[in-house]
C-alpha cells in the first residue's frame, strides 16, 4: 500500500516538473495561467 502511495507522489512530482517547465517555456507564472483560464486576463502576445 505504501508503495502505491510513493508511486502516486512520484507521479505528482513529475507532473509538477512538467507543468513548471511548460509554463517557463510560455513565459507565464502559474497565477497568470489560472487568470487566463478564468478569463480575467488576456493571453500575452
Amino acid at each position: 500500500m505504501f508503495e502505491k502511495i510513493r508511486k502516486i507522489l512520484a507521479d505528482i512530482e513529475d507532473s509538477q516538473n512538467e507543468i513548471e517547465m511548460l509554463l517557463k517555456l510560455a513565459n507565464l507564472s502559474l497565477g497568470d495561467f489560472i487568470e487566463i483560464k478564468r478569463g480575467s486576463m488576456d493571453m500575452p502576445k
